[in-house]
């Protein structure tokens, strides 16, 4: 018996934990969107930023990246149209991915800025917004170019659009920063992937694995997580 204590008492300071952070409201409900169809509306002022072929192939690839790889069951409609980011009381709101010329970020580093408003009951979105800054830079969208790297920085803010905050996993899509230099990014990294299904899978998730909301950490389920639940099962 003095065994199987110390057997987990060494795996409980094992289990590995993601670094993946997702937002709740005053109630402790995950921030989301609940609707399975978003309409996303592309305003034309984003060809600023660059050929409207790639800016646009760029969002709409983005996209499909966070859908594909981390399985979320969300289908977006894209609509070439003018928009205005931000959300009113009264009136038609947009989802809007949108340009400016000058920051209005609070992050005078940022290259992008995204925001949603939800409810703070249910924790349901129902308006989100990105905006690109055209003061943040040389953007670019081929790999032989210099400057910000346009598909990873869409990538990371339409994480924020589906209710993710950070990482402290600096390769993950959802680190806080990008610099100069990253290489553009094709796929999500396994935190991003874990920090979605904590929002749009939860049955992905072991039970057994707490996931603990922003401003902590997550905690994943592993092999380890398993022969953790069997080893307690011995003594209860």
């Amino acid at each position: 018996m003095k065994t199987v204590y110390f057997l987990i008492l060494i795996l409980s300071y094992s289990i590995a934990a993601n670094a993946f952070t997702v937002r709740t409201t005053r109630y402790g409900e995950l921030v989301k969107w609940e609707s399975d169809e978003i309409d996303v509306y592309l305003s034309p002022s984003l060809e600023m930023l660059g050929p409207s072929n790639q800016v646009y192939s760029a969002i709409e690839d983005a996209f499909e990246i966070w859908i594909h790889d981390a399985e979320i069951s969300i289908q977006v409609n894209f609509i070439y149209a003018d928009c205005s980011p931000g959300y009113a009381t009264s009136g038609k709101n947009t989802n809007c991915i949108a340009a400016k010329s000058s920051k209005t970020s609070s992050n005078e580093d940022a290259g992008g800025n995204a925001s949603i408003t939800y409810s703070q009951t249910t924790g349901e979105i129902f308006d989100g917004d990105i905006v690109f800054y055209l003061e943040a830079g040389s953007w670019k969208f081929e790999d032989s170019q210099d400057g910000l790297d346009f598909k990873h920085v869409a990538l990371h803010e339409i994480g924020h659009f589906l209710g993710l905050t950070h990482s402290s996993i600096n390769k993950a899509v959802m680190y806080p920063t990008v610099n100069l230099h990253t290489q553009k990014v094709s796929n999500l990294h396994e935190d991003d992937i874990w920090g979605a299904l904590a929002l749009y899978d939860t049955s992905e998730l072991d039970e057994a694995a707490s996931c603990q909301m922003t401003p902590f950490a997550a905690t994943r389920p592993n092999a380890r997580t398993g022969l953790f639940q069997f080893l307690m099962s011995l003594l209860f």
